[in-house]
């Protein structure tokens, strides 16, 4: 500027408020420049207000769409979805209308010829209708949604479980049956050959996959091909089987004794030793023979000619010499030692093929001899409580020798020397008992009444346990046969001795 006749340079100074520097002049400096340099600084200010807006701006609309979220929206029109019309629903009323639908959706399989019906839970079908009802409503794409888009088809997901799906067909199809094996059984000793029988087979890969396929229709169709099922082991391989097993058990197995001769095991229990086991990845069938049960069988048969004590019994006559009633047994036992001793050769010739025969050592026991009293003469019944018998004796012969059951504890059967007193084809008996409490028994057949308390002889049809207890209520209860027999052989009057 010009001052005194000199131009002066204006001088730069730096605003505090900004990054420009302005040209301050003197307090003379003409009003046109100092107006422009105010005017220049009120512009700068309202440009960074104006940017510093627009950032905003910006930035509220991007976060606006990566986060938006649509609130649901009814379509006001009929659209179909997985094949099922849906009309006038937003998008969480088409999912339970979908859901509903699923549930109710009935299948109709054709399996050669004839049609099953079932619903979709009896097959173990499940759906996810996600994709399907994305796809029916549509949300506003953001930001995200377009960078991380795919090119695809909406897929209605279904997922089969098999495991429901088989045995729910496999129960209704009949006579559709699985394939059977071949086996080989035991008939008392003759083995005999079950034969194979093949199935019917189901794809049910084919079945699952139309499912996987097919919409939600109210009635679907689906077709399912039989196929034949053949049986793993055929008969065949159950002949072969059967000729192994009866080569195995030929030779002769058995038990020798000095004086009681031999006893061999029978072809049925030789046949019970024998074990089938199917091998389903070689088709055949494995024979062999249990050891254990073989042994258990040998043992057995030992143990047989072991036999308890039964004495002697007899009856004196008149002129002191004795009649013999029943000859009874001596006790008979087996030594254990011989048995074991040669166990292991028998295993031996079993597993070669090779017959056998254990011999082993008895011994035997004096035995007893009882005198069940002095004949009387003539006819009379004779009972032993002890041995479960009674003989009809006329003089010194039994004319019948009879299996009874006398009175129980309590209760028992009193001994001495009685008479028939009375006699009646049929009766009712009836009676009281501190220990049996009370009884009533109808058509009691023959009987023979030898007490006054009314003791009898009698045919009893209710018994099963004879020569082996007790059982009676104090009677001699005898088999019908031997009652109807012994009423007609005694009189009123005939002795009667219980010992």
């Amino acid at each position: 500027m010009k001052k005194n006749g000199t131009i002066e340079q204006a001088k730069p100074i730096a605003d505090k408020d900004t990054d420009l520097v302005v040209l301050e002049y003197d307090d003379d400096t003409p009003a046109e420049v100092n107006r422009f340099g105010r005017f220049h600084k009120f512009t700068h200010h309202i440009n960074l207000l104006l940017g510093l807006l627009l950032l905003l701006l910006v930035c509220g609309n991007l976060y606006g769409l990566l986060n938006y979220q649509p609130h649901p929206v009814t379509l006001h029109k009929t659209q179909t979805i997985a094949g099922v019309k849906i009309v006038d629903k937003n998008k969480s009323e088409a999912a339970k209308e979908l859901a509903n639908a699923a549930k109710s959706q009935k299948i109709n399989i054709a399996i050669n010829g004839k049609s099953y019906t079932y619903s979709a839970v009896d097959l173990g079908i499940n759906r996810d209708f996600s994709a399907v009802l994305d796809s029916a409503y549509p949300s506003p794409d953001t930001l995200m949604d377009k960078l991380t888009a795919k090119n695809e088809s909406p897929v209605l997901k279904t997922y089969v479980e098999k495991k429901r799906l088989v045995p729910t067909i496999e129960s209704k199809l009949g006579q559709y049956k699985t394939s059977v094996d071949a086996t080989v059984s035991d008939d008392n000793g003759t083995l005999v050959v079950n034969p194979s029988k093949d199935g019917m087979a189901l794809d049910f890969d084919q079945i699952a996959q139309q499912i996987k396929q097919s919409d939600m229709q109210a009635n679907l169709t689906l077709t399912a091909d039989l196929k034949i099922r053949p049986p793993t082991i055929l008969t065949a391989a159950a002949n072969t089987a059967k000729d192994q097993a009866e080569a195995l058990i030929k030779p002769e197995y058995g038990v020798s004794t000095d004086s009681n001769g031999t006893k061999y095991a029978s072809l049925a229990q030789k046949a019970a030793w024998l074990v089938f086991t199917p091998d389903p990845l070689k088709h055949n069938i494995k024979v062999s023979i249990d050891s254990e049960a073989a042994k258990s069988t040998i043992i057995k048969i030992a143990q047989s000619y072991s036999q308890s004590a039964a004495p002697k019994l007899t009856l004196m006559t008149t002129d002191g010499s004795y009649s013999v009633l029943d000859e009874g047994q001596p006790e008979i036992s087996v030594d254990q030692s011989s048995i074991d001793t040669r166990l292991s050769q028998f295993q031996t010739a079993i597993a070669n093929n090779q017959p056998y025969t254990i011999p082993i050592k008895l011994a035997a026991q004096p035995q007893e001899q009882r005198n069940l009293g002095t004949s009387t003469g003539g006819k009379f019944v004779l009972v032993d409580k002890a041995q479960y018998k009674a003989w009809a004796i006329n003089n010194t012969t039994a004319d019948r020798t009879m299996v009874v059951s006398t009175g129980k504890p309590g209760l028992e059967t009193p001994s001495g020397h009685f008479t028939i007193l009375r006699k009646t084809k049929l009766t009712n008996m009836s009676g009281c008992n501190a220990l049996a409490g009370c009884w009533s028994v109808p058509n009691v057949p023959n009987a023979q009444f030898f007490t006054g308390e009314g003791h009898a002889l009698h045919g009893t049809y209710w018994y099963v346990n004879w020569g082996h207890e007790n059982h009676s209520h104090g009677c001699v209860n005898l088999q019908l046969a031997d009652a109807a027999w012994l009423y007609d052989w005694t009189s009123v009057g005939t002795p009667v001795i219980v010992v």
